[in-house]
């Protein structure tokens, strides 16, 4: 079922990213907001007492016009954030159902683009660590550590063992453009392989992180499959560096961006689609 979800969710995001792949990623960001902000209208408008939630709505404005009116009376202040308090927490009951509808479609999305903008490919010449992690069961001493990878990548350490003896990590190096290349070894199992980008500064997905265990955890890295049983790794991991995203010279959460976005294009298609929120 995760997998299903994954391969899907990701085949869909990769299709609409590619029309931004040459463009600012400020583009593909902007085409979801407004996708989100879409999204929560429809599930407002059939998910909610409209009525019920602009009455809400309505009072608890209201309430908090009142602050100003005491502003100068202190106890007057104190009453009426009372009632401020008890009003938003009609609001958010009110509210309740849609959000509850929307929290789902909107944490898969999250977890999909963050393939695009919370990590970046490596770039050529630039150094990174591989590494593998077993089960509790199993040791390092079973496997045999020869990592292989495609062309464009140079492997430039051993593996380093750490003292539990369930770890093992590598250096690597982005020697030329690779953006689809790879790193893999022999797992007692057969091949199990970790994709890995070198590629130009860019809208390009990469996986951070291969797992096998936990379904939640497998959601948020929905590039590459579910390492399979029974290989005694349950983690196969690459350090990339986190992608940045900017207005100006000012660094900007894409999340935060995101989210900002959304509640903006909502307020401004609110009316055509005639929904309180």
């Amino acid at each position: 079922m995760i997998e299903s979800i994954n391969r899907v969710g990701f085949q869909l995001t990769s299709w609409i990213m590619a029309a931004f792949e040459r463009v600012s990623p400020w583009a593909g960001l902007i085409f979801f907001s407004l996708l989100t902000a879409v999204a929560a209208l429809i599930a407002y408008k059939f998910c909610s007492n409209q009525k019920a939630l602009k009455r809400r709505k309505g009072i608890a404005i209201g309430r908090l016009l009142e602050i100003r009116l005491y502003q100068d009376d202190l106890p007057g202040i104190f009453g009426t954030l009372g009632r401020l308090g008890v009003a938003t927490g009609w609001y958010l009951f009110e509210s309740f159902k849609p959000l509850v509808v929307l929290l789902a479609p909107v944490m898969l999305l999250l977890f999909q683009l963050s393939c695009w903008y919370q990590f970046r490919p490596l770039q050529v010449e630039e150094v990174a660590l591989v590494s593998i992690m077993t089960d509790e069961t199993s040791a390092l001493d079973e496997l045999d550590l020869q990592l292989r990878s495609s062309p464009g990548i140079t492997i430039e350490t051993e593996p380093f063992r750490t003292r539990d003896g369930r770890e093992a990590l590598w250096r690597i190096r982005g020697k030329a453009q690779d953006p689809e290349g790879w790193v893999e070894f022999e797992d007692g199992n057969g091949v199990l392989r970790k994709s890995v980008s070198v590629a130009p500064s860019g809208l390009r997905p990469v996986s951070k992180q291969r797992l096998r265990d936990g379904h939640l955890v497998r959601l948020m890295y929905p590039m590459e499959p579910r390492i399979p049983d029974p290989s005694p790794i349950k983690i196969f991991r690459l350090n990339y560096g986190d992608a940045a995203l900017y207005i100006g010279s000012r660094e900007v959460n894409w999340i935060v961006a995101l989210f900002v976005l959304s509640v903006l294009f909502g307020l401004i298609l609110q009316k055509p689609f005639r929904v309180e929120f």
